[in-house]
């Protein structure tokens, strides 16, 4: 049950937030397959303006679109998020993907990168590794930059 799952993952965001002194920024949030459309959830329901998202192999589920409308201009919506899909995976189509991204981007999401990979199924391997290290690189280089 996704509401269940919701709640659960909530509760330890709200854990590692407290144990960062309230700082949510430090906080990231990511998942694969089932876990990244959680993920993708969570992320938007979160009120506090974690650090970011980053995901594979997953899409936004429609049975959240409500709670995206809820963000309209919401400076949440700067956060960065990364989903990497495969572009040969026949679980998650890209096409299906790409489609769900879009009510991503027409909510507002300002710093939204979704991208397919050539070769790539459904298991992406140690490509999952990659793209996590350089979203953290990328993301935390952007708030080093920012704070100097």
């Amino acid at each position: 049950d996704l509401a269940d799952a919701r709640e659960y993952v909530m509760q330890l965001l709200k854990a590692e937030i407290r144990r960062l002194g309230g700082d949510a920024s430090r906080v990231f949030l990511g998942g694969s397959s089932q876990g990244c459309i959680l993920g993708l959830d969570v992320f938007v329901r979160c009120r506090e303006a974690l650090g970011g998202f980053c995901g594979v192999v997953g899409y936004w589920p429609r049975s959240s679109d409500a709670a995206l409308k809820r963000m309209a201009r919401d400076a949440r919506l700067a956060r960065p998020v990364r989903i990497l899909n495969g572009a040969d995976d026949n679980i998650v189509t890209w096409d299906t993907a790409r489609q769900s991204f879009q009510k991503l981007k027409e909510a507002g999401f300002r710093n939204l990168k979704c991208m397919s990979k050539n070769g790539l199924g459904h298991h992406v391997g140690k490509h999952e590794g990659t793209w996590i290290c350089e979203f953290l690189d990328e993301v935390l280089a952007d708030s080093t930059a920012a704070s100097a």
